[in-house]
């Protein structure tokens, strides 16, 4: 029973740190997103 009750706790880890991954990427495309995002509409004229 010991092995049943290890494969869930696994998978919630590797759930836990694909969350962590996708939360970093959103992040830094967040970042990336608001750094150009202003230098375009710079570029536009009024």
């Amino acid at each position: 029973s010991d092995s049943l009750h290890s494969i869930p706790d696994s998978r919630k880890k590797v759930c836990s740190l694909c969350w962590e991954i996708i939360a970093y990427i959103a992040s830094q495309w967040y970042a990336a997103g608001a750094k150009i995002l202003p230098e375009k509409l710079d570029e536009q004229p009024n």
